[in-house]
């Protein structure tokens, strides 16, 4: 009997061991990195408390400085950036604003008070993008970007599971139901590790400008030529880095080098120990 299953297991579902193999890492490597995003996001209650109540008495910069105080600790969270969001835009800060609302839409992407207070914002800023046909990829990326990193992963782990059990179960009960059920939960396995893949790279990382006025200049340098201004909250894609200067993307026609320091960049995932790179 084991000679026989040995044998059926490199026959007929040799294929299918492949795909399990496959997908066994990548559900493993997700689950070590989950475990590793909750160790990382113990909550400093009490700081993260005290500045709540200082957002309550309208004292908004304690507010910021003890909400930075809980990230500096470690702790990442939607809700936090949410409430930095919040408290800059009290202060008057729109670039800022804008940049932790898209931080805390990495970790809360289908919250609906992120989303409006985000979409308010944008009303607000200078440069405005001319509508463009949009491609599969930007499509597929928005569509990925609907759930969060953990929740792939979960999920990734949660259908590998269910692959890995109904193929054990087609082996002792050869039945077309469970053969479908194998091939079912294959092909979502394999869709779960692309969706995967393309969330957790996401094709350029998003960056927020600072300052009121930021010139963009054709090439990394301070006396180099301005090509066009930019203004606080404007939303540019991150194009390549050199130093301490950032080449951004506005539209398919505006393009240039901004220093560093000007810029707000948004992590793309929630599953990172760093805080945003915001230089004050």
């Amino acid at each position: 009997m084991i000679r026989n299953i040995i044998l059926l297991l490199g026959t007929r579902f040799g294929v299918w061991i492949s795909l399990g193999i496959l997908t066994g890492l990548t559900s493993l490597v997700g689950l070590g990195m989950i475990t590793k995003a909750y160790a990382q996001e113990e909550r400093v209650i009490s700081a993260f408390m005290e500045a709540n109540e200082a957002y309550n008495n309208q004292d908004y910069a304690k507010a910021v400085e003890l909400y930075q105080g809980v990230i500096t600790q470690g702790t990442q969270s939607g809700h936090l950036y949410y409430n930095l969001g919040n408290a800059h835009y009290r202060l008057g800060n729109l670039g800022l604003a804008i940049g932790y609302y898209l931080q805390a839409l990495v970790h809360l992407p289908r919250n609906e008070d992120v989303l409006a207070n985000l979409n308010y914002l944008r009303q607000q800023t200078k440069d405005q993008k001319e509508s463009t046909e949009r491609s599969w990829r930007n499509i597929a990326n928005d569509w990925t970007q609907g759930f969060t990193l953990k929740e792939w992963l979960w999920s990734l782990v949660i259908l590998h599971g269910l692959f890995w059990g109904a193929l054990l179960l087609r082996l002792f009960f050869p039945r077309e139901a469970v053969t479908w059920l194998v091939a079912l939960s294959g092909a979502f396995t394999v869709f779960l590790v692309i969706a995967t893949i393309l969330r957790w790279w996401a094709p350029h990382p998003v960056g927020v400008i600072l300052p009121q006025t930021a010139a963009i200049r054709s090439a990394p340098h301070a006396q180099t030529t301005v090509l066009f201004e930019l203004h606080e909250g404007t939303e540019v894609t991150i194009a390549t880095e050199e130093q301490e200067w950032i080449e951004i993307q506005f539209d398919s026609e505006k393009k240039g080098w901004v220093e560093r320091q000007l810029l707000f960049i948004v992590l793309p995932h929630d599953l990172t120990s760093e805080p945003p790179n915001v230089l004050l």
